[in-house]
């Protein structure tokens, strides 16, 4: 006889009655052990007393803002790793930001939709969701992504620039970069480095880069280029 699996507690902290019940309701109805607080204080006590697998947080609640508890969550080690989700009324582009900077896993706006929370919810506790499609090996779409940096050093080897991501050193990428296309290397590969820590803006990551397959007369262009610099 199997035995049976503890069910996942989860933490919804937000002031308004009506939406603390609606929320248990669609949680408690997929299996969840449901526990609420409707301020900042309480928690944090709940929290660190009831160790949830997961906090659902709202970013306007009396006396102190969701910015405030996840800011107190990320001084706290026995709280740190504990996802948060933020659900929220408002889509101000700089409280999504900050939100996440400080730590918050995923951002959803009300008013709730029950089968996107529960989608939501599944997916940060690595829960299989019904909706997903695995497709099999031989059939595995390509994901094309544009990011935009700043490039930030040069050489003839290699390149660093500032990106809102830290990339893996098995991701193959590509440059569209008007400085590369006058040293004609825009057609190269190039690989990213095992990452390094180096200092920079909130929210963004210094990836290293070395130059695949460039030649004698690129390696040139490029020295020429950086004395150009280095003569300014």
């Amino acid at each position: 006889m199997p035995i049976p699996q503890p069910e996942k507690k989860v933490l919804v902290i937000d002031d308004d009655p009506f939406l603390l019940k609606l929320v248990e309701k669609i949680l408690s109805n997929s299996g969840y052990e449901v526990l609420s607080a409707q301020d900042v204080s309480s928690g944090i006590v709940a929290a660190s007393k009831e160790m949830p697998h997961l906090i659902i947080l709202d970013m306007f609640i009396k006396e102190k803002t969701g910015l405030d508890f996840l800011k107190i969550r990320k001084k706290q080690p026995a709280l740190a790793h504990i996802p948060v989700f933020v659900l929220s009324a408002s889509n101000d582009k700089k409280m999504v930001y900050s939100a996440i900077t400080l730590g918050a896993c995923d951002y959803l706006l009300k008013p709730v939709q029950a089968q996107l929370l529960i989608r939501k919810v599944k997916r940060i506790l690595k829960e299989q969701s019904s909706l997903e499609w695995k497709p099999k090996a031989e059939k595995k779409e390509f994901v094309h992504a544009t990011l935009k940096g700043k490039l930030t050093t040069l050489s003839n080897v290699s390149f660093r620039a500032e990106l809102p991501v830290k990339l893996s050193p098995l991701v193959p990428i590509s440059i569209k970069s008007s400085l590369f296309k006058e040293c004609q290397i825009d057609q190269l590969f190039f690989k990213p480095i095992e990452a390094r820590e180096f200092i920079c803006e909130k929210g963004q990551f210094i990836n290293e880069f070395t130059i695949v397959g460039i030649d004698k007369k690129a390696s040139e262009r490029i020295e020429k280029k950086i004395e150009k610099w280095e003569s300014k």
